[in-house]
């Protein structure tokens, strides 16, 4: 018994690491549509559930002592927003084109707080209130899964259903 009890903690950090991996490794993917709703998600959400589960979330990493993985998180987020400003915004006689990078860069830049709340959630875990929890993960959940309005699958939705 107390073998087995030694091992599940393990695991279940491996899970919070490989759950925070992807969500890092799936931002290159993300198209402006997703982008925009994570921000027009979090923007509508409850600021104190956030804050709420920002603080127990930081207690409970430092009390595991695995604060270094959620600053990795935040440098790799912040790496996302600058690749696309320093990528993309190099078209001088191309106004148009340099207004709607500005634009998609503008979007990245609001997105980020969203990302790092999914990321703080799953590395966090059962640490924090579930309802604390799914207030920090659940606009990147709706984000990745809800369909764009160019998609088929939007006009299956239900009225209402929308979000």
């Amino acid at each position: 018994m107390s073998q087995r009890a030694s091992i599940l903690p393990a695991y279940d950090a491996s899970m919070r690491d490989s759950a925070a991996e992807a969500i890092l490794a799936s931002l290159p993917k993300l198209d402006e549509h997703q982008v925009r709703l994570l921000h027009g998600m979090w923007q509508g959400g409850d600021a104190g559930a956030r804050a709420r589960g920002w603080q127990r979330a930081k207690r409970a990493l430092a009390a595991r002592g695995e604060t270094r993985l959620l600053d990795e998180a935040q440098s790799a987020v912040s790496r996302w927003v600058r690749d696309y400003a320093g990528g993309t915004l190099a078209h001088p006689y191309d106004l148009d084109q340099s207004f709607r990078d500005s634009g998609r860069l503008d979007g990245r830049i609001a997105a980020a707080p969203a990302i790092l709340d999914a990321i703080v959630a799953t590395l966090a875990g059962d640490a924090i209130d579930p309802d604390d929890h799914a207030e920090l993960l659940g606009p990147w959940t709706i984000a990745t899964t809800h369909p764009a309005p160019d998609d088929p699958a939007w006009h299956d939705l239900a009225p209402g259903d929308d979000t």
